[in-house]
């Protein structure tokens, strides 16, 4: 279903009309999931705003990265009001207007924010007391008194980036973050569960390493937990992110006391048997893992997660959060790997670029705002030299900072060059390679590579038909 842009909404148009007119009218104004619940509130609330301000709202204004949806919004340079809508007064309704009121003072903090919660039910209006942090019943006067105060009305623009957290953790060490609704419902799940095995899969940008970090500085106040990485942290991960939440390579852990919660991020590159060994050691082992970024090919985390069952919890992560989901759906493709089930279907064609050898040397380029990454090339060197026919990618990595992939995983760059010589082709529609250009699984290091790009990725083929069978993917997704 096509994506519209958000736009202004005079609520007067909309009163009295049918529910499938309004849900299709919000639809072609910014927002596809409108339900009929929704239009049924939308009608009732509207009888009790005066007609001189219906006009200037934005209706279902979602931030998709998180998955967060404000019901009404109407805003201009100095106010914003937000209204909240239910059938009932039943549900938990505080929190997600503190939520909101924390999301909109975060991203205009020099706005009043005023946020209202309209009760269908009993043709109810609370507003949020900021000082209290409570709603409060307040009268439809008091609201249509702040509506009339808010003029030259414009869309809201938020935007709500996550970054790397091991590259970037500010944010995170200063608490100004929020999860998503996938993220938030996973770790309801976890903290109802004190022993066993719970594991979380989630592609590239779904924000495993911020739930598990989250979830981690949530236990440890409480319980006695680690949290572990599969990698050398220095290579990784901020040394003041290391140093203040203890985080711990999961190779030179040898704390032989039972804790009472494990957390293991990137499980999918630690082995079988060590998954044992740790599952032994605590009451309760919490793992995070992508399937797809098994770079080593150990694929040993599934063979673990069936020897759980049935005790086993398993969940999966559903929203980019880090970025669009762009990157993923095209990196799936050319891999031949399934399609995900994203609550936001996305695919920018913009962002990948796809060339010739040839055609990319005639291409003006700053060398700094691309970095390269390579699949690695054995476990014991990062070149093919030996195997190597042109040589062109050495050219390239003196133009270009560069790195293999085993050292990107957690990471994200602006702009990333990935460069497939004549070592690879098209088997099976899908990609692989004729000569031993990659160790382990070349798939999943290409699936890693592609995903480690928000912005851009520019891939260079050698070989036309590699370079004819990319372009026709990309063409099927944009299509």
């Amino acid at each position: 279903m096509k994506k519209y842009k958000y736009n202004i909404v005079n609520l007067n148009d909309l009163n009295g009309k049918s529910i499938l007119t309004i849900r299709e009218y919000v639809r072609f104004n910014g927002y596809p999931n409108f339900k009929d619940d929704d239009a049924e509130c939308l009608l009732s609330l509207i009888d009790n705003i005066y007609d001189k301000n219906r006009d200037g709202f934005v209706i279902s204004y979602m931030i998709e990265r998180i998955c967060k949806e404000f019901d009404l919004i109407k805003m201009d340079d100095n106010a914003i009001i937000n209204i909240e809508m239910k059938l009932s007064n039943r549900g938990d309704k505080i929190k997600q207007v503190v939520q909101n009121y924390n999301l909109l003072s975060n991203q205009y903090p020099f706005h009043s924010i005023i946020i209202y919660s309209y009760i269908k039910e009993n043709n109810m209006i609370l507003k949020y007391n900021i000082e209290s942090k409570e709603l409060v019943e307040s009268a439809f006067i008091e609201l249509n008194e702040d509506l009339e105060k808010v003029e030259n009305c414009r869309i809201p623009n938020i935007n709500f980036n996550i970054k790397s957290i091991y590259q970037n953790p500010n944010f995170f060490l200063e608490g100004s973050y929020f999860l998503s609704n996938s993220q938030e419902d996973i770790k309801k799940e976890i903290l109802k569960n004190d022993s066993g095995v719970f594991a979380i899969n989630g592609c590239g940008g779904t924000g495993k390493s911020l739930l598990a970090l989250d979830l981690y500085k949530t236990l440890r106040e409480t319980k006695d937990t680690v949290f572990l990485v599969p990698f050398a942290q220095q290579k990784i991960i901020d040394e003041e992110l290391t140093e203040k939440m203890n985080i711990r390579t999961e190779r030179y852990y040898r704390d032989t006391t039972i804790k009472e919660v494990i957390i293991v991020d990137e499980a999918q590159r630690i082995k079988y048997f060590r998954l044992k060994d740790l599952q032994k050691r605590c009451k309760y082992l919490v793992l995070f893992y992508d399937e797809y970024q098994d770079i080593d090919d150990i694929g040993q985390i599934q063979i673990f997660l069936e020897d759980c069952r049935p005790s086993l919890i398993e969940k999966k992560l559903k929203q980019v959060i880090r970025n669009d989901n762009t990157m993923d759906r095209f990196a799936r493709k050319i891999c031949g790997y399934k399609k995900n089930k994203f609550e936001f279907k996305t695919f920018d064609d913009e962002k990948i670029n796809i060339y010739m050898i040839s055609e990319f040397e005639k291409l003006a380029i700053n060398k700094d705002d691309y970095k390269i990454i390579e699949p690695s090339k054995s476990k014991m060197t990062t070149t093919c030299e030996s195997i190597c026919c042109n040589k062109k990618c050495f050219s390239l990595k003196q133009r270009f900072q560069n790195e293999i992939v085993h050292f990107e995983i957690g990471k994200e760059y602006k702009n990333v060059l990935l460069y497939l010589c004549n070592g690879y082709c098209v088997k099976n529609n899908k990609i692989d390679m004729k000569l031993p250009v990659s160790y382990g699984s070349l798939r999943n290091q290409i699936y890693t590579i592609i995903s480690r790009a928000v912005e851009r990725i520019i891939i260079i083929c050698d070989d036309i038909d590699l370079y004819n069978f990319l372009m026709k993917c990309k063409e099927e997704l944009t299509n």
